[in-house]
């Protein structure tokens, strides 16, 4: 039901009067009157929606201050004044509230220049006590209307002077920053209802997504910075927490506290659930958090309040166990391919078979990301413990009768969520795929897992045989005894990979003569021969080679060189002058570099 104008007045009982207190001309009908459509029943509840314009062109703010104001429904105490912390001086706040005023009057007539000397003037006011709540919330806002001023005037000059590529990249960044600080001060206000939430978040999300790395840092900085708590319920708290003399003096306190750091950063956090994707934009904004932690300190706050709603969030009971099988949405088997961190699978057929009768793949999921693992979990069922993982992930071997299985062998658990870093999971997950391996096969009586440990071999071989790491360009030998350090002999190149032993053990030189040594630094890559006071070293062959063993009579070093995929040979060189034996032994259908080759004790075989 709609009523024009006069009908409004008329209503109102009281003739409408100007600024000034003269009575206002009654304007003419907006809206004509709707005849009734429906009958309104007395006893029946009805819903009605209003939407109500300015037609004037202009108007008050909505802080101005009434021209006729109503009777407060409760009536209010001042605020007592909060005096200034410790070493704080006051702020003059009679001259901040004349230049706010300035300020407003300026931006209000579109005078950029002469807006910007007065906030030079608000900037340089002395005092460094915090503001009462209410003006700096003004102040804010006024700051806010004069970056929207200069960006007009930013827009008008890109419509009418051409400019460079760079000037163009820097006005939409301004552009960019100033919408989005528009958007944040009404999310602090919040303004509007849900579906204003909502457009706000959603408007927020696309401009951090489409924002580069440097953008992206400072639109954390500035929704760190823009919803911190306000200064004076906080220190009140603080003050009745210093003063409070028994516990329930302490209690009433601390509740005081909770509200008072109860900060705004949260609630604007919230308001991305209401997006059908704003959970995960959620866990990789705090994946981008945790990356710019080592630049940028003020971003501390914000990541102990992420990782409070996000541990809220994905706490064990909203968490959902769910199986994985070949017969998953194709969207949820992509993402397996692409978050699988242990064991990487190399095709679909490697993941079909990951997913076969035999195995079982395991994911946390949550309701809110329902197409995203979190963490998952594969399993092997075997009868007895496998020797090595290269059994489990071999697609050719055949599937095993699960009714013959006695062991779950857990060989690969990934996270999936950057973002959840540091919010434990994989414990959990283990406990619950147990459980319910238990129930649906209880004949299992063997739990174990085959946890990798990436680089280890290199490294254990590097510390043992060489001793000093792989960038170490000495060779150190150790009494096995008692680990005593017995020589340090200085080697050519850097980055000493592996030193070569006699068959037997008794020696590391050639025959007593040379020690044989393999060097990873890309300047010498290759088998060197050098003698035990560190003088005529020599390389023998050059290459990515690996484990150089020396003949039982020292004239020979067999190594072992990857030449293709799924190929290894072995080939031989004379320690005298480095020359190649004629012969050569290749292996194929390895999968993966082989370990060291042996000569047999007795000769040259």
């Amino acid at each position: 039901m709609l009523a024009n104008d006069p009908t409004l007045f008329r209503l109102a009982g009281d003739q409408p009067l100007d600024a000034n207190g003269q009575p206002l001309a009654v304007p003419p009908p907006t809206y004509a009157p709707l005849p009734p459509l429906i009958p309104l029943r007395y006893g029946t509840r009805y819903e009605f929606r209003c939407r109500f314009a300015d037609l004037t062109g202009g108007g008050p703010d909505w802080e101005a201050d009434p021209i006729r104001p109503a009777p407060a429904p409760v009536a209010e105490p001042p605020a007592p004044a909060t005096p200034a912390s410790d070493g704080a001086t006051e702020v003059d706040l009679a001259a901040l509230r004349d230049l706010l005023e300035r300020l407003a009057l300026q931006l209000q007539a579109g005078q950029l220049a002469e807006a910007e000397e007065t906030e030079r003037r608000i900037t340089a006011l002395p005092g460094t006590a915090p503001l009462p709540a209410p003006l700096a919330r003004r102040l804010r806002r006024e700051r806010a209307q004069l970056a929207r001023l200069r960006g007009w005037g930013q827009r008008i000059a890109a419509t009418v002077l051409p400019d460079s590529s760079e000037a163009k990249a820097d006005r939409q960044e301004v552009w960019l920053f100033d919408e989005l600080q528009t958007l944040l001060e009404e999310s602090r206000a919040q303004r509007g209802g849900e579906i204003s939430a909502r457009t706000r978040a959603q408007r927020i999300a696309a401009a951090y997504r489409a924002a580069d790395t440097a953008q992206r840092t400072r639109i954390l900085v500035m929704i760190a910075s823009e919803f911190t708590p306000d200064r004076e319920p906080l220190d009140s708290a603080l003050a009745a927490m210093r003063a409070a003399t028994n516990d329930a003096e302490r209690g009433r306190a601390e509740a005081q506290m909770r509200v008072a750091l109860d900060a705004p950063r949260a609630k604007f956090l919230t308001q991305f659930n209401l997006l059908p994707e704003g959970v995960k934009f959620l866990v990789d904004l705090r994946a981008d958090l945790l990356g710019f932690l080592d630049r940028e300190t003020a971003l501390e706050v914000l990541q102990v309040e992420m990782d409070g709603l996000l541990e809220s969030w994905f706490d064990p009971g909203f968490l959902e166990l769910r199986r994985i099988t070949w017969q998953s949405p194709a969207l949820v088997l992509e993402k397996l391919i692409a978050y699988e961190a242990v064991h990487p699978i190399e095709s679909w057929d490697d993941l079909r078979n990951r997913l076969d009768l035999d195995r079982r793949c395991y994911a946390f999921f949550h309701p809110r990301m329902p197409n995203e693992p979190l963490i998952f979990v594969e399993i092997a069922l075997l009868k007895g413990l496998p020797e090595n993982v290269q059994v489990l992930l071999d697609q050719r071997a055949p599937v095993q009768d699960l009714r013959a299985a006695d062991t779950a062998v857990f060989y690969s658990i990934s996270n999936a969520q950057k973002g959840l870093h540091g919010i434990s999971l994989g414990n959990l997950l283990l406990k619950r795929v147990i459980e319910d391996l238990r129930r649906d096969l209880p004949w299992l009586k063997t739990f174990a897992t085959l946890s990798p440990l990436p680089g280890f071999r290199k490294w254990i071989d590097q510390t043992l045989a060489v001793g000093g790491g792989p960038l170490d360009p000495t060779i150190k030998l150790w009494r096995m005894s008692d680990g005593a350090l017995l020589r340090t002999i200085p080697a050519t190149t850097n980055g000493v990979m592996a030193l070569a032993c006699s068959p037997d053990g008794g020696t590391l030189a050639a025959g007593g003569e040379w020690l044989i040594y393999n060097s990873g630094n890309p300047r010498g890559e290759g088998v060197w021969k050098v003698r035990p006071d560190g003088t005529g070293a020599e390389q023998l062959a050059p290459g990515a080679l690996a484990w150089p063993e020396v003949s039982p009579d020292g004239r020979y070093v067999a190594y072992l060189i990857v030449v293709q995929r799924d190929v290894s040979v072995i080939r031989f060189v004379r320690v005298a002058d480095g020359a190649a034996a004629r012969m050569e032994i290749r292996i194929e259908g390895t999968s993966g570099t082989l370990g060291r080759c042996r000569w047999m004790p007795g000769g040259w075989k």
